[in-house]
């Protein structure tokens, strides 16, 4: 079986993401909330990519950083998009761990670049 890189799996993240996003009944609050999913969640793979063709150690430490942090800001807007709007909820659920798994991985790959 071939291994999936966090580059593959980040990119299948925001793929989902946006599918799932497309299923959201449009209010101008979910229109907000959507966008703002949308757009952290996408930067995670985006700062992955940066991360890996970044030039230095200290320049990959950052962008995973970053990516991690989108990752958690991504978990905020779930949370606010799971409260406040009619959706899928298993759907959603699967997202969410997904992002968790996601930002578990990263934050091991920026301890492990440390040493």
């Amino acid at each position: 079986m071939a291994t999936v890189t966090i580059h593959q799996r980040t990119l299948k993240f925001s793929i989902t993401l946006a599918h799932f996003l497309q299923s959201v009944t449009l209010t101008p609050e979910s229109r907000v909330v959507r966008s703002q999913v949308m757009r952290s969640g996408c930067s995670i793979g985006a700062n992955i990519v940066e991360a890996q063709h970044g030039a230095t150690k200290k320049e990959f430490r950052r962008y995973m950083s970053i990516a991690l942090r989108s990752a958690r800001e991504t978990e905020y807007w779930l949370t606010i998009l799971r409260s406040l709007f009619p959706i899928n909820y298993s759907q959603i659920e699967n997202i969410n761990r997904e992002n968790n798994e996601l930002s578990k991985i990263i934050a091991t790959i920026i301890l492990k670049s440390k040493r």
